[in-house]
């Protein structure tokens, strides 16, 4: 059974940021490469990876024909800042300069959920 406990390692990711990632319409591939990027960058208490080669993100499930086209796509919408001379990556933290659009209902939906959980815990987090 499993039994992950924190003491062996987490990730710090603020709210807002992850907040903000849940509410673009990211496509599932761009979710596993974001995550996949914030396990190898924050998970160490790092901004950004080690130098990784496109075969690196077959881990996260993401084909070797579909890598470079949707890291490609997530530098242009100004989500991933990738060093390509270095092979280092990391996520842009600031989400306001994101081009990829949010539903302003899936925002607002998120804040119902998130008071609606404060009030039933009594504690933000």
């Amino acid at each position: 059974m499993a039994n992950p406990q924190c003491e062996k390692g987490f990730i710090r990711i603020s709210n807002e940021l992850l907040n903000a990632t849940i509410i673009r319409g990211f496509s599932k591939r761009q979710i596993v490469i974001i995550l996949f990027i914030w396990r190898l960058s924050y998970g160490f208490n790092s901004k950004e990876t080690k130098p990784l080669k496109f075969s690196d993100f077959t881990v996260c499930g993401v084909g070797k024909g579909h890598i470079k086209k949707e890291l490609e796509e997530l530098e242009r919408i100004n989500v991933l800042i990738w060093n390509r001379e270095l092979k280092i990556f990391s996520i842009n933290k600031d989400f306001d300069t994101w081009l990829l659009k949010q539903e302003p209902s899936r925002g607002d939906n998120l804040k119902k959920l998130i008071k609606q959980q404060l009030n039933k815990s009594g504690r933000y987090q």
